[in-house]
């Protein structure tokens, strides 16, 4: 045995590189061969290796650094238990003989990597079945024979007779090799690529889903008998092909055996079914096996299993099929709910529930599909006060006297189930919004009639309450119609007419408390400009703490003393055709000061400074002065306009 620094020391007489397909122990004996070491045993006696089909992987970087060739290259056809292409698996590699494709040897003499692989029946470039014995001498065909092509028995195989494979066998072929077949058959999700355990998951399916092999994982330590032969890997295969065949009755079909065979003392979906549900939904994660995911728990979601539906995540994920049962967690997340409410309603005997699967050791109770359709829609017809206001599209001031006007219909909520988050009723709401906005045309710009929006209507107008309450009642009798719409589609977007309005509220007219809108009405000023004087304290106001909000209020004797004080700046300087800046500074040289406000509206003139003024100006008149504040000197003209000159 040459020691290993002799190893490093060959020379080689000619250096080869391997096939992209190529197996490793095709290439050793291609390597043996060029280098006058006669086989594939004899080179890695020499390097002092082990010489089976499976070298151990410490021992490839020794191989590789021997034959002085990059050590991802020996990696890339050597069998592993985590291998490059599904058909290198060592535990699927045959150590001893190999199918070979009599066409592909005619080709290029070589053996491929598939050659080896157990599950392989079928060559996927030619679509013939590979042949594993010898037709002349009825051996079985051996790694180490003198060439890939030639027999021990010295025939030729590339004149072996050839069959034609099925169309799932080379369909088979192709995945092994880790190729996408151009016309899938199978009902994989390929889109990612071919999943790195295909020949695994197909191997399962045999063990566990194909019919008569489910028993097989009892003998051995749970693990299958491999094919010894490529007749026998047809035989072996032929269960898994016709599962998959006809898809997805075969496979629907199988899945309902299995269901109706499983043990009925227990719930849970492991324990309930073992095997075949293990692997299926958790042996292996590729997204590949998703379709077969899919129809087994549409079936498992079918055979009406409400604990196992509801509680199974695996099922609850692939389940595409309509569920019948809902547990109370489901639905709690239906109905945006917390648990606690729906067990409530089921003990008031508001909801309907049962208790499935009665052998079970414990009791969970599960809501069906029509009685989950039932509570969406209760929850649906009855709102709170927030979707009101959402749905009325009006201030909350205003709602909480539509509340008192009869708008709003309530239940009462101890006889609905308790998944509502409101009392009251959706439709009787909806409906009388419908009449109001069906019946209401849009307003024409031509139309020039003082109107009063719907959401403006509240305690500013009034402080009697009782009367905007009639004035609602009115509305929704309709009794008082609206004149046009503001083009925003909504109740507070109505318009009616103020005349109307101030008719039957009579605000203006017999309040002895007026609000600060009706002080701005009858001023003909801006509601920030009364706000400005009661903040300076000019005009008295107090809180009415009986009013919704408390809204100022000002005593109409307070009012008459405040005009009979002040006149705003602006009302005079309208009533002058002027502007309020060139009143003011014609007023200033005459000594007239206006007040002003912080807030920049509501400037006031006082009465007495102006009759003062009027009172100095007619002086003037008297004495012979210009009638204008000041003093004017004479001019050249006056002689002619002026009698007294």
């Amino acid at each position: 045995m040459t020691s290993r620094s002799n190893i490093k020391v060959l020379n080689w007489i000619n250096r080869l590189d391997p096939y992209p397909d190529e197996s490793l122990a095709s290439f050793l004996s291609r390597w043996a061969r060029e280098n006058v070491l006669l086989s594939r045993l004899n080179l890695l006696r020499e390097l002092g290796i082990s010489r089976g089909i499976h070298i151990p992987a410490m021992r490839l970087r020794t191989l590789a650094s021997a034959l002085k060739i990059d050590l991802s290259v020996v990696l890339s056809m050597a069998p592993s238990f985590t291998p490059r292409v599904p058909a290198l698996r060592q535990y699927f590699v045959n150590p001893s003989t190999e199918g070979i494709c009599p066409t592909c040897l005619e080709v290029s003499s070589y053996s491929r990597q598939l050659w080896s692989n157990r599950l392989a029946v079928a060559c996927p470039v030619h679509g013939t079945r590979l042949q594993d014995k010898c037709q002349s001498c009825g051996n079985g065909i051996r790694h180490d024979r003198p060439l890939a092509h030639i027999c021990d028995c010295g025939s030729d195989l590339r004149r072996q007779h050839v069959e034609k494979a099925s169309t799932a066998e080379v369909e088979l072929a192709n995945l092994l090799i880790g190729v996408k077949p151009s016309d899938a058959r199978f009902p994989f999700n390929l889109d990612n690529g071919v999943p790195p355990d295909i020949d695994l998951f197909v191997f399962n399916l045999i063990r566990f889903l194909s019919e008569g092999k489910v028993e097989i994982h009892l003998r051995n330590g749970g693990l299958a008998p491999l094919p010894k032969d490529v007749s026998e890997a047809v035989e072996t295969l032929a269960p898994m092909l016709n599962l998959l065949d006809n898809w997805p009755h075969n496979f629907n079909r199988r899945i309902k055996e299995l269901i109706d065979c499983a043990s009925t003392a227990s719930t849970g979906a492991a324990s309930k079914y073992r095997r075949w549900y293990f692997f299926l939904f958790r042996k292996h994660s590729h997204s590949a096996y998703d379709p077969l995911r899919v129809m087994a728990a549409n079936q498992l979601v079918l055979a009406h299993q409400g604990v196992l539906n509801s509680r199974t995540h695996c099922v609850k994920t692939f389940a595409t099929v309509e569920k019948y049962w809902f547990s109370i967690a489901e639905v709690a997340v239906k109905l945006h709910i917390v648990a606690e409410r729906l067990n409530e309603g089921i003990d008031r005997k508001l909801i309907d529930a049962r208790v499935h699967d009665v052998s079970a050791g414990y009791r969970q109770r599960f809501v069906s599909k029509g009685e989950v359709d039932r509570l969406l829609e209760v929850q649906f017809d009855y709102i709170n006060d927030t979707v009101a206001i959402k749905l009325l599209q009006v201030p909350e001031a205003v709602y909480m006297i539509l509340r008192e006007s009869s708008w709003i219909t309530r239940s009462d909520i101890r006889t609905l189930a308790p998944v509502v988050s409101g009392d009251i009723q959706r439709g009787s709401l909806v409906a009388l919004i419908h009449r109001l906005l069906s019946n209401t045309p849009l307003k024409r710009d031509s139309e020039n009639v003082p109107f009063v929006l719907l959401k403006n209507l509240n305690l500013r107008l009034t402080t009697d309450r009782q009367r905007l309450i009639n004035l609602f009642r009115a509305i929704a009798l309709g009794e008082l119609k609206p004149i046009g719409q503001d083009g925003s589609l909504t109740i507070g977007g109505l318009m009616f007419s103020e005349a109307e309005v101030e008719r039957r509220i009579c605000s203006k007219y017999v309040a002895r408390c007026l609000t600060l809108e009706q002080v701005a009405f009858l001023t003909n000023a801006h509601y920030d400009a009364v706000k400005a004087w009661i903040d300076i304290g000019i005009l008295p106001a107090r809180k009415e703490p009986l009013a919704l909000g408390k809204p100022w209020v000002i005593e109409l004797h307070d009012l008459v003393t405040f005009l009979q004080t002040y006149i705003p700046l602006a009302f005079q300087a309208r009533a002058l055709k002027s502007r309020s800046r060139s009143l003011v500074s014609s007023l200033q040289r005459v000594g007239v000061t206006a007040i002003k406000p912080d807030g920049g509206r509501g400037a006031l003139l006082r009465i007495p400074d102006l009759l003062a003024v009027a009172q100095c100006s007619n002086s003037a008149i008297s004495c012979g002065e210009d009638d204008r504040f000041g003093s004017r000197p004479p001019d050249a003209d006056d002689h002619r306009t002026n009698p007294a000159n």
